[in-house]
């Protein structure tokens, strides 16, 4: 099969923003083309160099565009499940938190007024307890994030080199 390339003309034609378009020239370096392959490799080395739904937009003409729109949708769908999972399992577990929190609250007035002792300095490891806890649930939700936006990228890249590889391999 004849090999399809994109041109660094091609995408300098399309009016990217200059962010973009320094870091298409950087990808590109010497070369004035790439060879557009539909292999996952290439798909995860090269998803999140490129905004590929621009591209995709700017790219696509007719059938491949509505395919590409077709199989995307799934990707969006499934990368808003993902962050809707992480965001609740982050919920879930400051819930978890606070209950604890609110736990050890009680605990500490009780303890507080039965020995005379400063309610604040009782309670204050379960601040500390709640504010790790809390971090680290941020520090999980942001990283199941930001897999599912690097999964959703490479599903993104892989759609757009298949439906571009398709439609100049039928014009």
């Amino acid at each position: 099969m004849t090999p399809v390339y994109i041109t660094l003309s091609q995408i300098e034609a399309l009016h990217p923003c200059e962010d973009a378009l320094r870091e298409v020239r950087r990808f590109f370096g010497e070369r004035q083309r790439i060879r557009v392959t539909v292999k996952v490799a290439v798909a995860v080395a090269v998803a999140q160099r490129f905004n590929f739904c621009w591209l995709a937009r700017h790219t696509l003409r007719g059938d491949a565009r509505d395919t590409y729109s077709i199989l995307t949708r799934t990707t969006y769908a499934a990368l808003g499940c993902a962050v809707a999972r992480a965001l609740a399992k982050k919920r879930a577990s400051r819930a978890s938190l606070t209950a604890e929190f609110d736990r050890a609250a009680v605990e500490a007035r009780d303890v507080a007024n039965r020995a005379a002792l400063p309610f604040d300095d009782l309670l204050s490891p379960a601040y500390a307890a709640l504010d790790i806890g809390r971090f680290a649930a941020q520090q999980e939700c942001d990283a199941d994030v930001a897999a599912a936006q690097r999964n959703f990228d490479v599903d993104i890249a892989a759609a757009w080199a298949r439906e571009y590889v398709n439609q100049e391999r039928q014009s």
